[in-house]
């Protein structure tokens, strides 16, 4: 969506003016492509959240991961929240 790009671009541009290591890998030709944001609705990691084993001590959506699996199962759960089959 049209707020969706915007917000990626914004914090693209924080995080270039923020982080060098950020900004090099982000330069043309570079590594990194440009994040993408996806809108979520409130309540969507604690449901998600509370799906996942392990108790509830320090409950917490994952900041470092390098496959790529939790990124992909969040994106599917969002798609299929926003289409109904889920």
């Amino acid at each position: 969506s049209a707020s969706s790009e915007a917000i990626s671009s914004a914090f693209d541009q924080m995080m270039k003016s923020l982080n060098k290591t950020y900004r090099r890998v982000r330069e043309e030709g570079g590594p990194l492509d440009l994040p993408d944001v996806h809108i979520c609705p409130s309540g969507f990691f604690e449901s998600w959240l509370d799906e996942k084993a392990g108790g509830t001590f320090q409950r917490k959506v994952p900041r470092v991961e390098g496959t790529g699996k939790v990124a992909a199962e969040l994106v599917d759960r969002l798609k299929a929240r926003v289409t109904g089959s889920a």
